[in-house]
């Protein structure tokens, strides 16, 4: 039987817009944490490029390959996913162990500014993005300040001065 592209034998094709919509569902299921995370990176990206005014929900869409209503159904707006690409950023840079423990409180105090200083500086163009955002409204600003991050690894190291005596 010649296949011609396009047409479809009548035994599989569905009968109705809303069996054809439930047997595509069915084929193509999303794996929600993976279309998130390419979202988060194509919004670092993008807000890193061309900041946060000129970017636009279709802009990150299309770098990350996903329809735009994915962003609004994960993130519910450009705002939000904003304050999610910072949390990401700040949850990466409080994972890693980037130097060696100091001798002293004061010593390990200041390796940490110094490496985080050195970490943010990486990421510049982002971070500028961040906080002019927290300049000029107010709200991405609140947002930020109810989940503050904790940097686990630094308050470790603390907590073993203490004990220390």
């Amino acid at each position: 039987m010649i296949r011609i592209q396009g047409m479809q034998n009548k035994n599989t094709m569905a009968r109705t817009p809303k069996k054809r919509l439930a047997a595509s569902a069915k084929t193509r299921k999303r794996n929600r944490k993976k279309s998130s995370q390419r979202i988060l990176q194509a919004a670092l990206k993008t807000f890193s490029k061309v900041g946060y005014d000129a970017a636009t929900t279709k802009m990150i869409s299309r770098q990350a390959g996903l329809n735009e209503s994915l962003i609004h159904r994960y993130f519910t707006s450009k705002s939000n996913l904003l304050v999610e690409v910072t949390y990401s950023c700040i949850d990466a840079l409080s994972k890693e162990k980037p130097y060696p423990p100091a001798d002293t409180p004061q010593e390990e105090i200041y390796r940490f500014l110094v490496n985080r200083f050195e970490n943010y500086n990486k990421n510049i163009r982002f971070f500028r993005v961040i906080l002019s955002r927290i300049l000029l409204d107010s709200r991405t600003g609140s947002e930020l300040q109810k989940r503050k991050p904790s940097d686990l690894f630094f308050a470790e190291r603390l907590t073993l001065f203490q004990k220390k005596g």
